[in-house]
């Protein structure tokens, strides 16, 4: 059965509040598992800021200490206790958020390299491809330039016509191409 509060006597008999306190890191590896309220009949700010920052929620006076004014320090103590804790579990939960958040960001960046990488592969055939379809179609169109001349002699009507489809489907592949 676990406490809902720990009220402690900073002078105890082997070690006092702040020695207790570390003792309970070290075996637990963290803050206390339960709120510890920290009674004292010496009114000492050094001590008191000490034992708030080694986890205790609050650091009491025997002296002005009453009975409804103890019970309020306990419950107040129980509270900042469950607020720290949630603070605690919010904070975790953020980091992990933020962790799988940089892990995705790590790999988008990975992948827009990769895609930096092939738009350029694929700017470089398509350069390549069209330079490789460009000459053969201009040599094409060149021949049927000097066809349409009738350097070698008259050309037929239906001569004169390939040779129209020849140029038609040669500057077509070029309007693609370019």
């Amino acid at each position: 059965l676990r406490p809902d509060c720990i009220l402690l006597d900073y002078y105890l008999p082997d070690m006092d509040g702040r020695e207790w306190l570390a003792a309970c890191h070290r075996e637990i590896g963290r803050t206390t598992p339960v709120p510890v309220a920290m009674l004292t009949g010496r009114d000492d700010d050094d001590i008191a800021i000490a034992v708030l920052e080694e986890g205790a929620q609050d650091y009491l006076v025997k002296d002005g200490a009453t009975a409804h004014g103890l019970t309020r320090a306990i419950e107040n103590a129980i509270e900042k206790f469950r607020i720290r804790r949630e603070l605690e579990e919010q904070r975790a939960a953020i980091e992990l958020r933020n962790h799988k958040l940089e892990v995705l960001r790590d790999e988008l960046q990975t992948k827009l390299v990769e895609l930096a990488d092939a738009t350029k592969a694929k700017d470089r055939f398509l350069a390549v491809m069209s330079h490789e379809m460009r000459t053969p179609l201009n040599a094409i169109l060149g021949y049927a330039d000097l066809l349409d001349m009738e350097l070698d002699g008259t050309l037929s009507e239906g001569q004169r016509q390939q040779i129209e489809r020849i140029r038609f489907g040669s500057r077509h592949l070029l309007d693609l191409i370019n």
